[in-house]
């Protein structure tokens, strides 16, 4: 014996009891999904603005590298990046990625200390290959993202 609430004629797939269970959990699922979507968006815009603010930031960094790797593939010496260059795109990069900085760049100045001498009062490039390999590196941590 069914009984007749009078709201089984309002309510879209009420058909008693079982009915009415399955359309609130349509409901409740609908807004769970709007909320879960929300979030993920909200979420992927705030990825999407920090990776504008690293481009900014690490773009002018990156041109120095490449025009220094440009002299050092000439036989010319050009100066290096400071450490206190990278401080702000440090605090911008992922653990992993702040790792790997640290581990080249040290190597990276370094290799331009020793990378040659002064035998006459004029600097001779003795040994590029090392410098060039750590710009490479350094510049594959500061790529466009």
């Amino acid at each position: 014996m069914v009984i007749d609430t009078g709201l089984s004629s309002c309510l879209p797939y009420s058909e008693g009891f079982y009915g009415e269970r399955y359309m609130w959990t349509e409901i409740v699922s609908g807004i769970l999904g709007v909320l879960v979507g929300t979030f993920i968006g909200h979420r992927l815009g705030i990825h999407r603005d920090k990776r504008i603010e690293f481009n900014a930031a690490a773009a002018p960094i990156y041109e120095r590298l490449e025009q220094q790797r440009i002299s050092f593939e000439a036989g010319l010496y050009a100066d290096g990046i400071r450490q206190h260059e990278l401080a702000t795109i440090s605090s911008m990069l992922s653990r992993c990625d702040r790792r790997r900085l640290n581990y080249w760049f040290p190597l990276y100045e370094e290799s331009l200390r020793t990378c040659g001498h002064y035998p006459n009062g004029r600097f001779e490039l003795v040994d590029a290959c090392a410098v060039l390999d750590a710009i490479e590196k350094l510049q594959l941590l500061l790529s466009h993202r």
